[in-house]
């Protein structure tokens, strides 16, 4: 039975999309023509493969036998491209770097100078919000992450763990009296649909019944509310400091340090490009958490 790539890779992307229509969209090609391969293909097979219905695409039992094996090819196909990436001579390119929206604003910009005197042929691009990008589909080549990944296609080096604080502007603090308790805090918190965040989940805990004074799913957001005086926020303790804001000290709690880690696919660890700018950033972490300034001496 003969049944190319090319086939396998229409079944995956109507396996994904749910309709031949939108896979037809999604790979540039017409919906006669998608129709028409997909049919050819349950016939090589011996097989049908989906069941039309009025709401798209169901897999049937054999479309689900297939499609682990037909995942385990894209996965080999995207390993093989990203493998001559590595032909580079040296770091040029664009780079793709997944981090959580503080860091995209406080760390990572003040670096780029360094980076571009080091590797000037080097364009980075920030991808910047709180859901993890896939890499191993290729949707980033470097990301900066709080969980360790458990994939083996992955590869991971732990950075410094950084310190977290409760902070809020000097007015606000001020305001505050003495000895301050937890309940005493007004809270800038996370919306809703980011309580799963470690920080939200322990200010949920800490707030009990008293109402949230200002609520974002925005990290930005929520930063600019406390340094107008609304409330306490939880941060890591340098970008607090980069903030402006101050330490909420005597405190009866006692907040952990976060792991960090940077995180690039197996395939991509001798690429130059990837290889330079995992290098300098974890160069740069090294001294996040020993200074109140950014960027680190060191990199100058």
């Amino acid at each position: 039975m003969d049944v190319s790539w090319e086939d396998v890779r229409l079944f995956l992307a109507a396996t994904h999309a749910g309709s031949l229509s939108a896979a037809a969209a999604e790979l540039g090609i017409g919906q006669a023509t998608m129709s028409r391969r997909i049919a050819q293909l349950e016939e090589r097979v011996g097989h049908v493969l989906f069941d039309r219905h009025r709401s798209g695409l169901v897999l049937t039992e054999a479309g689900q036998a297939l499609r682990p094996h037909a995942e385990g090819m894209a996965a080999s196909a995207r390993r093989a491209i990203a493998s001559l990436e590595g032909v580079d001579a040296e770091p040029e390119g664009v780079v793709r770097v997944a981090v959580p929206p503080g860091l995209a604003v406080d760390l990572l910009p003040p670096l780029l100078p360094a980076l571009r005197r080091r590797h000037p042929r080097i364009r980075l691009e920030v991808l910047s919000d709180n859901f993890a990008r896939d890499l191993s589909r290729r949707e980033a080549d470097i990301a900066i992450r709080s969980s360790r990944p458990t994939s083996g296609e992955l590869l991971y080096r732990r950075l410094p763990a950084v310190r977290l604080g409760i902070f809020a502007s000097a007015d606000y603090v001020a305001r505050l009296p003495e000895p301050v308790a937890l309940t005493d805090l007004d809270w800038v918190q996370y919306s809703p649909e980011l309580l799963h965040i470690p920080f939200a989940r322990w200010v949920e805990e800490w707030r009990g019944d008293k109402p949230c004074a200002f609520t974002s799913n925005s990290f930005l957001a929520m930063r600019s509310a406390a340094a107008c005086g609304l409330g306490a926020m939880v941060l890591p303790a340098l970008q607090g400091h980069l903030a402006g804001l101050v330490p909420i000290d005597g405190l009866p709690v006692e907040l952990p340090d976060v792991p960090w880690f940077m995180v690039t696919l197996r395939a991509l660890r001798r690429v130059p490009r990837v290889a330079a700018v995992v290098a300098f950033v974890a160069e740069a972490m090294e001294h996040a958490d020993d200074t109140r300034t950014w960027p680190p001496a060191a990199l100058a």
